[in-house]
């Protein structure tokens, strides 16, 4: 079963991450899930120095995430943005 509904996705204007909550929520009732948005920059690619601050917070934020949860799925819009959760999770 798909977690992203190409139809809700349109017809909400929302992340696919809405739309695999609801559909995750549907398969078990009994999940208790959350989304987070977050900016991860792609590997090799330079992070300017107005963004630094925010991609220190990023990180902050998904190590926190990934130490209090015990299941992580990352849902991201591009291959390259899995570098980091994945390091985080091996790491922990």
């Amino acid at each position: 079963m798909s977690l992203v509904d190409f139809f809700f996705f349109f017809s909400s204007f929302s992340f696919f991450l809405i739309s695999s909550i609801v559909r995750l929520t549907r398969i078990f009732p009994g999940m208790r899930s959350q989304g987070e948005v977050l900016s991860i920059p792609m590997p090799g690619h330079p992070i300017q120095p107005t963004d630094s601050e925010s991609f220190v917070t990023t990180v902050q934020r998904l190590e926190e995430l990934v130490r209090s949860h015990d299941v992580i799925f990352a849902l991201t819009d591009s291959r390259e943005a899995r570098w980091l959760p994945t390091v985080l999770c091996a790491a922990c």
